[in-house]
């Protein structure tokens, strides 16, 4: 499904500098540098094994990856190197409890005409799994903290 929207928002939609907060192991950032052109990645995770993954994935693709270690849980997050035209944030702000104060320092480093893409599971979805696995994400290091709907999402990025 986030495949779908990275075609319909990104397709040559260009850009060069990409961060990626949170990547865990998928290739969200390697579809939308595809889709845009970007050549820089910056992989954002609290965890050497996922940023060693993704930076290597994007060096085999022709891809300057680097990795930058940091706890989303922790504030003051560590200073951005560069500006990004593209900050992609899936499934990601489920897991903090200062949702708010992340996305004001991603905005901050967005450059001129940037753009900041965002999923979340729904509330909708997130009630559903729990009935099928009542201990889904329960009691879980950087498990969910936060539930979203449209409104919700609307307010928080507001």
């Amino acid at each position: 499904m986030i495949d779908y929207w990275f075609e319909r928002y990104l397709r040559g939609r260009p850009a060069t500098r990409i961060l990626d907060l949170g990547p865990g192991y998928n290739t969200f950032a390697l579809h939308a540098a595809a889709l845009t052109g970007a050549s820089e990645i910056t992989f954002m995770d609290y965890a050497d094994k996922i940023l060693d993954w993704q930076i290597e994935q994007g060096r085999a693709r022709g891809i300057q990856a680097v990795g930058l270690k940091a706890d989303l849980n922790t504030l003051p997050l560590p200073e951005l190197p560069a500006t990004y035209d593209l900050i992609l944030c899936q499934e990601v702000l489920e897991h903090l409890p200062h949702a708010a104060a992340v996305l004001t320092h991603l905005v901050a480093r967005l450059s001129p005409g940037g753009s900041l893409l965002i999923t979340v599971p729904t509330r909708f979805s997130e009630r559903w799994i729990k009935r099928l696995n009542p201990s889904y994400m329960r009691n879980e290091p950087y498990g969910h903290v936060n539930e979203f709907d449209r409104a919700g999402l609307t307010a928080l990025l507001k």
